[in-house]
């Protein structure tokens, strides 16, 4: 990240770093210039989809409740690097199948619509989802959806 004459900053947000954020909730806060690119492809590489907030171009016109957004948009961000960076080792221990059923469930699925797209029973796909909950300490399905956004899984 590098600053610019008149506190105007220029940075991209890879999902990665953490102390980038707290520095753009800062200037935020202290009603900075600011210009953030936010690439959406966190663990994809390969997408090239940016997002662009350009608040210095529109100084006049930001209101404090887009600010407000954007800082609660930073802060989110923030909370899901802390969750990944505190769960990536428990995710990491699910196998291809359970991570296929976690993205299936974000995506609206249930254990009937899994079984017939996975080809596989649907006692099977209630034991996979033991085994998930087992693994991840998962107490209810809002925080199978927790994961499923901070794992960028849908």
């Amino acid at each position: 990240m590098s600053t610019i004459s008149n506190y105007q900053v220029r940075t991209i947000l890879d999902g990665n770093n953490e102390d980038t954020i707290n520095h753009l909730l800062q200037l935020l806060i202290n009603d900075q210039s600011l210009h953030v690119a936010i690439n959406e492809g966190w663990h994809q590489p390969s997408l090239k989809q940016n997002l662009t907030y350009n608040l210095s171009n529109e100084r006049r016109s930001v209101t404090s409740d887009k600010k407000i957004q954007l800082s609660r948009k930073f802060f989110r961000i923030k909370e899901e690097l802390q969750f990944v960076k505190k769960n990536s080792e428990k995710f990491n221990k699910l196998t291809k199948r359970e991570k296929e059923i976690i993205q299936l469930l974000g995506k609206g699925f249930n254990n009937p619509n899994i079984a017939e797209q996975l080809f596989i029973s649907r006692s099977t796909v209630e034991q996979h989802r033991k085994n998930i909950n087992f693994k991840l300490s998962i107490k209810s399905f809002t925080h199978i959806m927790r994961y499923v956004y901070a794992f960028n899984l849908i």
